[in-house]
């Protein structure tokens, strides 16, 4: 159940994103209790940059084996490996985590984005080889750029360990931790935090070391394991372009 979902794969590999503060996922099927979110009301709030309550929700794509993208609160496990992985939808931060069910989940981040941003700025500030649960945050907020304000939502990945909350290495004052910059693509003002991801995941990369440790099991009600995520291919599992897009789609991060 690499995700909290309260299910059973035993050794199977589960696929994980983040978007809209949320782990999420491909599904064939609705888990128990989860109701519908419209993809189009999804789209509104986040538009308008408002907060979105996804806790036990779906959005129905209609479309394809795995048409559910459903959302998760946390994922809980131990990193056994982590790459920058390119594609042609861009750069991603993969993480592959073993959680104590022995499933093998992959849990990909958006490389230049806040959420890796954050993540990686924790990862930097513990040890690696203990067992982390990540869970994601998108909060409305309202910031002054250049006396102009904006909204747009702040976002993060929450870091715990069995010691309690892992904060930030770096304050974004800190002169070590390269500033974003504000530039315009296709004439449109955005930001970007290119230099600073590079600088962090360099870091990292560093940094960071494998565990080689399986979680202890955790007891599970019979009962649940009729909500496992089904196993899926990455192209299953990730959205491509026309798909249900991130906030960071909508909504440029001016912080």
């Amino acid at each position: 159940m690499a995700a909290n979902t309260g299910s059973t794969n035993n050794g199977k590999r589960n696929y994980y994103n983040v978007s809209y503060g949320k782990i999420s996922t491909k599904q064939k099927e609705v888990p128990q209790d989860f109701t519908e979110i419209a993809e189009a009301d999804l789209k509104s709030k986040v538009q308008a940059v408002e907060q979105v309550d996804l806790r036990k929700k779906y959005v129905n794509k209609a479309t394809g084996d795995y048409p559910f993208t459903v959302f998760y609160d946390s994922l809980t496990g131990v990193i056994q490996s982590q790459e920058k992985h390119e594609n042609d939808n861009g750069t991603n931060l993969n993480l592959t985590v073993l959680d104590s069910d022995g499933d093998t989940s992959i849990l990909q981040v958006k490389f230049y984005s806040k959420y890796a941003e954050n993540l990686l700025n924790r990862l930097l500030n513990v040890d690696t080889t203990k067992e982390f649960t990540f869970m994601p945050y998108a909060i409305p907020n309202e910031f002054e750029i250049n006396g102009k304000k904006i909204k747009a939502y702040t976002q993060g990945i929450s870091l715990k360990t069995s010691e309690g909350k892992v904060e930030p290495r770096f304050k974004n004052d800190d002169p070590k931790l390269p500033p974003t910059e504000q530039i315009k693509v296709q004439g449109k003002e955005t930001t970007s935090r290119d230099k600073r991801l590079d600088f962090l995941y360099t870091q990292f990369a560093n940094h960071f070391q494998p565990s080689t440790e399986v979680p202890a099991p955790q007891p599970k009600a019979e009962a649940q394991v009729q909500n496992a995520v089904p196993p899926q291919t990455p192209e299953q599992a990730f959205p491509t372009a026309g798909e249900l897009k991130t906030e960071a789609d909508f909504q440029p991060l001016p912080f």
